[in-house]
């Protein structure tokens, strides 16, 4: 059975965990797949030297030359073509969105979350405004909607009022690379990084619910209490660097108390978590936290609001700590930093945690919805037999 997946949204290194889901997810579809599957991935020509290569014969990158029809104002129609003459039984949109919504055929949409809807102060007007006019009808159009955490199934059935039935659960995981890393490793990438032998980590791009502004003060709270401790940040959004080191020095933080590591490799980012003192994720809404599972992966404790899907993801693993309450975060710190116990604790249910989640399932969890939208039509079809 041949199936589509568009990808032909995808924004390089700018879409954070949707895009990590997007590209784990295509890149197990040949080993969670059936012998006789087919996969045509979509992807716009102009961006195919950011897809890695797939690793499975019976998945296929397509690219489509999309300027045209993007300036003729085609671009709907044109893609409806493309995906409808693929032979594809039915598609797969992996990032928010359905497109175009007249497409006949069986979609599947995996929805990350509907932030917009409960804090719509964190958007500009106008991505506000798109969010509205097409969240909710992608959701509608699909027969299935895949996402990544029950705190996020039930905001979709409660808030679009779609049938418990049709929306799945699917979490997302942390790649093979995430485990724990011999000293020598991580005293390497120390001094390639500049890092001290004290750091709280923070991948996350500067988008407001990922909620710096709290984090730098609780930096300054801590310095001012004779704690002195470095707060390390990476991000997958590329251009995000530039506005955090703003947003610090608005904040009167200086070099020694905030480090700015912008875009690091995926093969780097363990050794960094697993030296850190903890990974710090004070985030105010999250449909899901991939980092939690990330650092858990690699022994490096955690200490994280529970808002959104966070408790979820973390259970009984990290310390969950209001993230608007600087005084509780810094006594947070100050425990992982001082009491050996109560790190050594957080590293092993952390360890354990983290073995709860896993790519292939998540890959699986896309393939069966595939199959099962496309065997739904099948059933609908009328007979071609007399």
């Amino acid at each position: 059975m041949i199936f589509g997946i568009n990808l032909t949204q995808l924004r390089p290194f700018g879409m954070g965990g949707m895009e990590i889901y997007a590209r784990r997810v295509v890149e197990r579809l040949g080993k969670v797949g059936r012998p006789d599957d087919r996969f045509l991935v979509f992807i716009d020509e102009r961006k195919r030297d950011a897809m890695p290569a797939v690793p499975d014969s019976n998945v296929e990158l397509v690219p489509l030359d999309t300027a045209g029809p993007l300036k003729r104002g085609e671009i709907g129609p044109w893609l409806k073509e493309q995906f409808e003459s693929s032979g594809a039984r039915s598609m797969l949109f992996p990032l928010n969105l359905v497109f175009p919504l007249d497409l006949e055929l069986p979609v599947v949409v995996t929805m990350f979350d509907i932030q917009h809807e409960y804090f719509p102060e964190f958007f500009p007007a106008e991505e506000l405004e798109s969010r509205r006019a097409r969240y909710r009808p992608s959701a509608e159009k699909a027969g299935i909607v895949l996402t990544i955490s029950e705190f996020c199934k039930r905001q979709l059935t409660g808030k679009f009022r779609l049938p418990e039935s049709r929306v799945r659960v699917a979490h997302l995981a942390a790649g093979p690379q995430f485990r724990p890393r011999a000293q020598d490793t991580i005293a390497r990438v120390r001094q390639e990084y500049g890092l001290l032998e004290r750091y709280l980590y923070y991948p996350a791009a500067a988008w407001p619910h990922k909620n710096h502004a709290f984090l730098f003060a609780v930096v300054k709270a801590l310095w001012a209490a004779g704690r002195p401790i470095e707060l390390v940040l990476s991000t997958y959004v590329s251009d995000a660097a530039d506005e955090l080191r703003s947003l610090a020095c608005k904040q009167g933080l200086a070099t020694g108390q905030v480090r700015f590591l912008g875009t690091v490799p995926d093969d780097v980012l363990p050794a960094i978590y697993a030296g850190a003192t903890a990974l710090v994720f004070p985030s105010l809404y999250e449909g899901f936290g991939i980092p939690l599972v990330e650092a858990m992966s690699c022994g490096c404790p955690v200490i994280s609001s529970p808002r959104g899907a966070l408790s979820e993801v973390g259970g009984d693993a990290p310390l969950l700590v209001d993230p608007e309450d600087v005084a509780a975060w810094v006594g947070a710190v100050e425990s992982v930093m001082d009491d050996e116990g109560v790190r050594a604790g957080l590293v092993a249910a952390g360890l354990e945690r983290a073995k709860k989640f896993s790519w292939e399932d998540c890959a699986q969890s896309a393939v069966q919805a595939l199959r099962d939208a496309a065997s739904t039509r099948a059933t609908m079809e009328p007979s071609t037999h007399a």
